[in-house]
């Protein structure tokens, strides 16, 4: 009888044992296995969005930059049109995404079906790591350099008269009533001015402009300005003659381009990012034929080749069963830095990153595991 009741105490646990079980599958793995109803899950990876702003500059000869050093003594001038680019931002911000390598199909167990775990699975269907350090979202570090300036208008919209009006006089002979006479004539025609004379013109603008702006702050007027109207003249007469000698010095131009794009490391140390030359721009074939190349280097803060030697020496236990429950793996810490070229350039900080933790496969029947908090479920 006691026998009996061994056998049937046995039983009854075997039961309740392979009712607890489930199967978790590797996507790449063989399903001809799963017979029941289930999820799939993906592990997280990280990725980062990189956005890179750079300003083109169009440097533009002045119209009468040619007499500048002659009529205005002026030598720091913009001698030739040209165009270039400055690189003035790197920006990244990093993005936890469903990583693809890693995809498992979990079939449910009975306990769980009873427990009604399907409808708390279906909360977590297509939406971020319910357990992810939700900071990891609002992180944004980036590298600043100087904002270029832009051009006002006034040179783009510069005109002035290409003629000036001269007056002739000169003696015509006429034969009036059979007698030849010599009558005064007058005439008044419309002459080119050369460029030369345009830009003395324009000089003679910057003097009058030095000259009222003296008369003003030296009080010769004898106006009592208040200060507002006085500081809003003297503003404008410096304006203006910084305008009229754009006219001889030269103009730049200039516009901000932003180029944003996804990388996902896949192992630690170096991942291009672009090349950048500051005649040709940026460029995203990385090589030094297009310019200096970029790239993001990335030094996690674990090492788990000591873990790959604890692994390996339990394989070798005679008692070892290898388990075959959930796939989890944990963000790792890891220093992102920026390389210019072959030299260390700028250091964004620590950001964790899933991809490069160790993934661990846990015991079956943990079947009140939480496993939103490890995965992406669909």
């Amino acid at each position: 009888m006691k026998i009996n009741k061994l056998i049937l105490i046995l039983l009854a646990l075997i039961a309740f044992s392979v009712s607890a079980q489930k199967q978790v599958i590797p996507f790449t793995g063989d399903f001809s296995t799963a017979t029941g109803n289930g999820f799939a899950y993906l592990l997280p990876s990280t990725s980062f969005e990189v956005t890179v702003t750079v300003v083109k500059n169009k440097d533009f000869k002045g119209y009468y930059g040619e007499y500048a050093k002659k009529i205005l003594n002026l030598n720091n001038i913009i001698t030739a049109n040209k165009v270039s680019y400055q690189l003035k931002n790197i920006e990244i911000e990093p993005v936890i995404l469903p990583d693809n390598n890693n995809a498992y199909w979990v079939e449910y167990s009975t306990p769980q079906m009873k427990e009604n775990f399907p409808d708390q699975i279906d909360q977590y269907r297509g939406q971020l790591i319910a357990g992810s350090n939700q900071s990891c979202y609002n992180i944004k570090k980036s590298m600043n350099s100087t904002e270029a300036a832009t051009i006002p208008d006034f040179y783009k919209n510069y005109a002035d008269l290409a003629y000036t009006v001269k007056d002739d006089s000169f003696v015509e002979t006429r034969i009036i009533d059979g007698i030849e006479t010599q009558v005064p004539v007058n005439q008044t025609k419309k002459v080119t001015k050369s460029l030369e004379q345009q830009a003395i013109e324009a000089a003679d603008m910057i003097i009058s402009i030095r000259k009222s702006r003296v008369e003003l702050i030296s009080g010769i007027t004898e106006v009592p300005y208040t200060k507002e109207a006085f500081e809003y003249m003297v503003n404008q007469l410096n304006s203006m003659e910084k305008n009229y000698l754009g006219l001889f010095t030269g103009f730049s131009m200039s516009e901000e381009i932003k180029y944003s794009f996804l990388i996902t490391p896949a192992q630690a140390g170096a991942t291009p990012l672009f090349s950048f030359d500051p005649e040709k721009g940026y460029n995203t074939i990385v090589d030094e034929k297009n310019g200096t190349p970029y790239h993001l280097v990335f030094e996690p803060e674990v090492n788990f080749s000591q873990f790959g030697k604890i692994e390996k020496a339990r394989t070798k236990n005679p008692k070892y069963v290898p388990n075959e429950g959930y796939r989890v793996r944990t963000a790792v810490p890891t220093k992102v830095g920026l390389m210019q070229g072959d030299k260390d350039f700028y250091y964004f900080g620590i950001f964790s990153i899933y991809q490069f933790g160790k993934i661990e496969i846990l015991p079956l029947n943990r079947d009140h595991l939480d496993i939103g908090k490890l995965g992406f479920i669909y």
